[in-house]
């Protein structure tokens, strides 16, 4: 039996998130990831206990309204300065570079299992000045199996802004995947940190939603450049 990660249900503000852009009818697992609250509370508490391994640090991240212990490494693209703080056992660091961007591909795994077809795609535009509605553009259009869901105007009313502060635009997803994943929900979210342009993508099988919902949403949450 393949390990799933348990996650965080919903609450009243992420719910509201996720019927403003469609998410629920991708599952109510998935709307953990774009929790309406994120801007407005770190990713972890201030009060996390435990031992962790040598290099890294514990923290909580709330799971189905609990805190969960976890041990947070900080990941930083030595090219561009792109860092995340993530659980190392959660996700298989997968990096990447091109002529112009850097950054990694977050693989799940849980239970000695890596699933290719779920993951967290994080990159940034080394040069800094690239202008995000045609990456965003370019990114729809390497993916013409995708059925994408645009952010309605209601998005942008006050409360129901984008969840992450560095993000301004963004497009839900919906994709098919070989068995035994089935449907795939996803997030593309675009934006800049002190200056520079960012691009994430999540690909998720729907029953990874409820369980690495809070964890990606933690790194979103911690997404900044560091020298």
């Amino acid at each position: 039996m393949v390990h799933r990660h348990r996650g965080a249900a919903m609450d009243g503000r992420s719910r509201r998130w996720a019927m403003v852009l469609g998410v629920g009818l991708l599952g109510a697992g998935f709307g953990a990831i774009a929790a309406l609250g994120a801007a407005d509370r770190p990713p972890e508490t201030a009060t996390a206990t435990g031992t962790c391994p040598a290099g890294q640090r514990p923290a909580q991240i709330e799971v189905e309204g609990e805190p969960q212990d976890v041990c947070l490494t900080s990941l930083r693209d030595g090219g561009s300065g792109l860092t995340v703080d993530l659980s190392p056992g959660d996700f298989q660091v997968r990096p990447l570079r091109s002529a112009t961007t850097s950054g990694w591909r977050l693989v799940a795994q849980g239970g000695g299992w890596v699933n290719p077809q779920a993951y967290l795609q994080i990159e940034v535009d080394r040069g800094g000045d690239r202008a995000i509605g045609p990456w965003l553009r370019a990114t729809l259009a390497e993916h013409p199996t995708w059925q994408m869901q645009p952010l309605p105007p209601e998005a942008s009313a006050p409360g129901n802004r984008l969840p992450y502060r560095w993000a301004a635009q963004g497009v839900h997803f919906r994709a098919e995947s070989a068995a035994p994943d089935g449907a795939i929900a996803g997030q593309i979210l675009m934006g800049r940190i002190q200056g520079r342009s960012v691009r994430a993508i999540i690909h998720l099988p729907l029953e990874y939603g409820e369980g690495y919902g809070p964890r990606i949403h933690q790194i979103l949450n911690s997404l900044r450049v560091t020298d």
